[in-house]
This record gives structure tokens, C-alpha cells and sequence, in this order.
């Protein structure tokens, strides 16, 4: 999956995970900006500048994901890239050499769904604090119970880590 189809089905189960069209409305830029926020990989392209602290998964999936140890510009091809734990890798002739190192298993998705929806659901909870409880002839409004459900979808959506 390129990484485009991959950002698509993310925005897709954000979408559906945020309730992002029921007030309080998540913006199609608020919905892009969580996603940029929590994209964990990408997909190794050739003759591209990595920083040190990126890290990427192969072109064909192969299991496991990597961080580059050192920047540099990629190479023409892509490495024969190991498989065991922690093994490192020099990738194309910068100077210095862009080196990876096996950085554990690989991604279902390289953006992080979940976080993402967390986070849209306290951006959600942000807004609906904005609005107040209110009386009147035609009865009561209660805002406040927007908000604590927005809380509570946030609390529901906290990401869970595995070491």
C-alpha cells in the first residue's frame, strides 16, 4: 500500500472514529493536521534526505520497520534490508552514509488512528467548552453534557502502547 492509499484509509477510520460531521465539527484541515501529527512511518523512496530519527518501512513489506542512526540521502536502490533485531544497514553514498537499524516489527498503518482520534475528540471537548447550559421557556440545554461525552470518546480513544 503507497502511502497515499495508506493516508486515505487513515482519514477514512478517523472520520468514522471522531464522528468528525456531529457538532462539535472537526474541519477537513483539523482532520489532515491530527493525521500529519501522528504518521509514524513512511515508505522508503529513493534518492530522498532523511533525518536522523526517521524511520520507514520497505517498498515490499517484509515485517519490519527502521530508523535511520545517521542522515544522508538515500540511494538509487533500495537496501537488501536484515531482519534480525537491531541489525544496521548503509544506504546510498552521502557523506556521511545514511545508515538504518531494525527497529522492531512493522506498522499495519503508518499513521496512528487511534492517537489521531483521541486527539480529535479532545479538539472536539475544546470546543463544546465553549458552549454553556442554558434555561428558557422552550426548556433546558444542557452544553455541558456535550462535553463530558467528547471527554469520555477521548478517554475511550486513548492510545494503547506495547513495548
Amino acid at each position: 500500500m503507497s502511502d497515499e492509499q495508506a493516508r486515505e484509509a487513515a482519514l477514512e477510520e478517523l472520520k468514522r472514529l471522531t464522528q468528525h460531521t456531529v457538532e462539535p465539527q472537526l474541519s477537513d484541515a483539523d482532520l489532515d493536521g491530527l493525521l500529519d501529527k501522528t504518521k509514524r512511518a513512511s515508505t522508503w523512496k529513493a534518492a530522498v534526505v532523511y533525518a536522523h530519527g526517521d524511520t520507514i518501512q520497505p517498498t515490499v513489506r517484509n515485517g519490519h520497520r527502521y530508523r535511520a542512526i545517521e542522515g544522508g540521502m538515500s540511494g538509487a536502490t533500495e537496501p537488501n534490508w536484515p531482519k534480525s533485531k537491531a541489525s544496521g544497514i548503509g544506504d546510498g553514498t552521502s557523506d556521511p552514509q545514511l545508515r538504518w537499524r531494525e527497529d522492531g516489527p512493522a506498522y499495519v498503518n503508518i499513521y496512528n488512528v487511534r492517537q489521531a482520534a483521541h486527539e480529535g475528540w479532545m479538539m472536539k471537548a475544546g470546543k463544546a467548552s465553549l458552549s454553556v447550559d442554558t434555561s428558557g421557556p422552550a426548556g433546558d440545554l444542557k452544553a455541558s453534557q456535550v462535553y463530558h461525552h467528547c471527554m469520555n470518546m477521548a478517554e475511550r480513544m486513548a492510545p494503547v502502547e506495547f513495548s
